[in-house]
């Protein structure tokens, strides 16, 4: 299967731009795909160090198209990371940018080369085709398999969803090494569009001056991209080729959702709030564009070929609607299970087809679900189980703060980015749950360390706070 079915008669054609002035035409993908299936032995195992620009998207397409397995990974990840990576998975190649190492070249090409690294690769089941990682640029060696066609599934659903066509111009900000990145690139490559690659923050000079050249027609970010345009207050911006604003990796908090509803009304665009996961190539399920001013922070239903349904804690299958349960996915683009080590990678397919997404769910009379809360984000409090995820949001409404909230059985520590409103937390929390105030402590951050995909590192949170809080 291809991402480029319907390109190659049309070689002129720009397929990709990024932000340092690299530009990629359809035809020099096809001719670097042949130098590398000439060149390079199928079913080699390649570390793909990547940025958003034009080497690096070249170098995964070609590797994947010629029946390599790439991995792709953060370019600026840490060298004893990434060394521990290399020792555990046993790579053959590496494709990265030419300043990164002084090997000599097998193929080069957009300012990057494929160099070796040992003189074979791992056993590897015929089904695998490509590797990513759960965990961004922290290293850890747990990486998702995935299978032949799981990734073309799930470019094709998105791409006729969201109506894509070769005149689109997709601004891709979000890392390509990220699912949800590499998702939005994909769908727009099915679809013979052109990528509008950038690496620079949204709040840099350097995007909107890229933004404003190249006028993009659809822009996909996490919740936390949004937050970002929301305070900058970058909606209100006059910019009528853009036509599709899409949001996954995460739970986007109410107010910032009814915001992106209202403007898509107010300006004739399609807002489409979309739930995934690497362990199914991204992406699950939409909301209806037009559902979204009526029904806030709704996953709605999934993408053409999938099934969501919802389990309770017996296993049976909940059918009523309102009723929470644990939110489980089948569809093509379900990948084949986890990797830890070089050993993994013979395995067949674990999951068979079905994903576990640990979320909690309900489903409403119309179908559309709506995501609560984690299963393993839970603490049982002077004998009552409360939702950490739940806490979080019920402060951020309340107060209008960023919260992030962990803790022990014995103690709720909330965080929050307003120093002034601690002791009205605590309080706030203890009305609501009808729990004593000393289930709960807050404290003030700054500032929360994020991911890649703009989630809260709870794991980054001051370890000696959550001690305290215990």
């Amino acid at each position: 299967m291809s991402f480029l079915p319907s390109n190659r008669d049309s070689p002129e054609k720009i397929a990709a731009l990024d932000d340092k002035g690299g530009v990629i035409t359809y035809g020099s993908l096809s001719v670097l795909l042949d130098e590398f299936g000439a060149t390079v032995p199928s079913r080699a195992l390649v570390f793909c160090l990547c940025a958003n620009d034009c080497g690096s998207l070249a170098g995964y397409l070609a590797l994947y198209e010629s029946g390599l397995v790439p991995l792709l990974l953060d370019v600026s990840t840490d060298d004893t990371l990434l060394e521990n990576l290399i020792t555990t998975y046993s790579p053959e190649f590496l494709w990265c940018p030419d300043a990164y190492c002084e090997k000599e070249p097998i193929v080069s090409a957009f300012g990057y080369k494929l160099v070796r690294l040992s003189d074979s690769s791992p056993h590897m089941s015929d089904q695998l085709s490509f590797l990513l990682t759960t965990s961004g640029s922290t290293g850890s060696p747990k990486l998702v398999r995935h299978k032949y066609g799981n990734l073309e599934h799930n470019a094709r659903v998105v791409a006729t969803t969201f109506g894509l066509t070769r005149s689109e111009r997709g601004l891709c900000q979000l890392p390509m090494h990220y699912t949800m990145g590499l998702n939005a690139i994909n769908s727009l490559l099915y679809a013979g569009s052109t990528v509008l690659l950038s690496n620079s923050s949204l709040m840099s000079k350097e995007f909107w001056q890229f933004f404003k050249d190249h006028e993009p027609t659809s822009f996909t970010g996490v919740p936390y991209s949004y937050e970002i345009l929301i305070k900058m207050k970058l909606l209100k911006i006059e910019a009528a080729h853009l036509k599709i604003l899409a949001s996954g990796g995460g739970k986007m908090p109410e107010e910032n959702f009814k915001k992106l509803a209202a403007n898509a009304v107010e300006t004739g665009r399609k807002f489409f709030s979309t739930y995934g996961a690497t362990e199914t190539s991204a992406r699950m399920s939409y909301l209806s564009p037009e559902k979204a001013i009526l029904k806030t922070g709704s996953i709605g239903k999934p993408f053409p070929g999938g099934d969501l349904f919802l389990v309770g804690p017996d296993g049976s299958e909940i059918e009523a609607p309102d009723v929470e349960g644990e939110l489980i996915y089948r569809g093509d683009n379900v990948t084949l299970g986890y990797a830890r080590k070089k050993e993994d990678l013979i395995l067949g397919d674990t999951f068979e087809g079905e994903y576990r997404t640990g979320d909690v769910a309900y489903r409403d009379k119309d179908g559309d679900f709506f995501v609560v809360g984690r299963m393993s984000r839970f603490l049982k409090l002077f004998g009552h189980r409360v939702s950490l995820d739940a806490s979080e949001r019920l402060v951020a409404d309340r107060f209008g703060t960023d919260c992030a909230c962990s803790g022990t059985d014995k103690k709720m520590a909330v965080f929050v980015t307003n120093a002034d409103i601690l002791k009205d937390v605590t309080k706030f929390l203890a009305e609501t749950t009808g729990l004593p105030k000393t289930a709960f402590k807050a404290y003030f951050v700054e500032e929360f360390v994020r991911t890649d995909s703009g989630k809260i590192n709870y794991k980054a949170l001051d370890a000696s706070v959550i001690e305290a809080a215990g």
